[in-house]
Order: C-alpha cells, then sequence, then structure tokens
C-alpha cells in the first residue's frame, strides 16, 4: 500500500509540473536559501513532532501509525519518503496553494491550502497524520510564500520526512 500511495503522490507532482504553466519558472528556480531554510525549518518540524509523540494520546497513536514502516528497507523508505516529499510540494504547494494565495488572502490561502493538505491525509486513518499534516503544511506553504519558490519547501519536507520516518523515528516499531 505504501509503495502505491507514493506512487500516486509522483503521479501528482508530475501533473502539477505540467500545470504550472507561466510560474513554474519563479517556483522551480534555485534560490541561495533554500537549503538553510529548508534545513532550518525541517529540524524545527522534527522537534516539535518529537515532542508531540511524547504527550499520552499522541504516543500511542504515533506508534499505530510508524507501522506502515513494517517489511521496508531503510533505502526503501528514504527513496520513497523524497519521492513523496517532492511530489506533496510541486501539487500542495506549487499548485493548490499557490493558486489559493493568488486570489485571496496570503493568509487565508496558506490556511485553506494547508486544511486541503491535511484532509487528504484523512484516508490514512490517523488524527495525528492529520494534524501533523496542517502544521507541516503551514510552515511549507509560508516558505513558498516568503521565498516565492519550492526549494525551501521541498528540503524541508524531505529532511523532516526522512528524520522522522527514517533516519530519526520518533518511536521504534
Amino acid at each position: 500500500m505504501w509503495l502505491r500511495a507514493v506512487a500516486a503522490t509522483a503521479l501528482l507532482g508530475a501533473v502539477a509540473l505540467t500545470r504550472l504553466g507561466s510560474r513554474r519558472r519563479a517556483l522551480l528556480r534555485l534560490d541561495p536559501r533554500a537549503p538553510l531554510l529548508g534545513a532550518v525549518s525541517g529540524a524545527g518540524l522534527y522537534a516539535v513532532g518529537w515532542a508531540l509523540t511524547r504527550l499520552g494520546a499522541a504516543a500511542s497513536e504515533a506508534a499505530v501509525l510508524y507501522r506502515w514502516r513494517d517489511g521496508h528497507s531503510a533505502a526503501t523508505l528514504a527513496a520513497t519518503v523524497v519521492v513523496a516529499a517532492v511530489g506533496e510540494e510541486l501539487f500542495w504547494r506549487g499548485l493548490v496553494t499557490d493558486r489559493l494565495v493568488r486570489r485571496m488572502p496570503v493568509a487565508t490561502g496558506v490556511l485553506v491550502g494547508s486544511a486541503l493538505y491535511a484532509l487528504a491525509h484523512v484516508t490514512a486513518g490517523s488524527w495525528l497524520l492529520v494534524l501533523a499534516a496542517f502544521g507541516a503544511g503551514v510552515v511549507w506553504s509560508a516558505l513558498v510564500v516568503a521565498t516565492g519558490g519550492l526549494g525551501a519547501s521541498i528540503v524541508s519536507h524531505a529532511l523532516f520526512d526522512l528524520a522522522a520516518m527514517v533516519l530519526f523515528p520518533v518511536v521504534s516499531s
């Protein structure tokens, strides 16, 4: 199931690339601040996630949520979380949120885009994942708005996912 979900996310990213139109160049430009902003925000999101999973109901929910990793090698997990992060950023921040912030007040567009991103995670059956998707979606959307491109959000998303799901899981399965 995990690999199908990642394939679907990669497809969404590919669709987004074809739909970015005149915004493609700006969103995909290389910003020299992107690696640093992405690393700092990814580490910050990881720290918040780590702290939250130490609290009562969130700890037990995280343990259930992390079972998706069972049966997958670290290399498979690492490769797929990076593909998923890039695909999600292209689609959710590059296409959906970018269009929203161009049609409504920026803060509203960021919140609506993040809520839609969180709702897309409901099918996973974890309230913790939905909450995390919303919070991270706000951060990643804010990075795109602040920098005008996807570089920082892609780096942040990929580093957060790699840290939280592969390198330093917040729970052991």
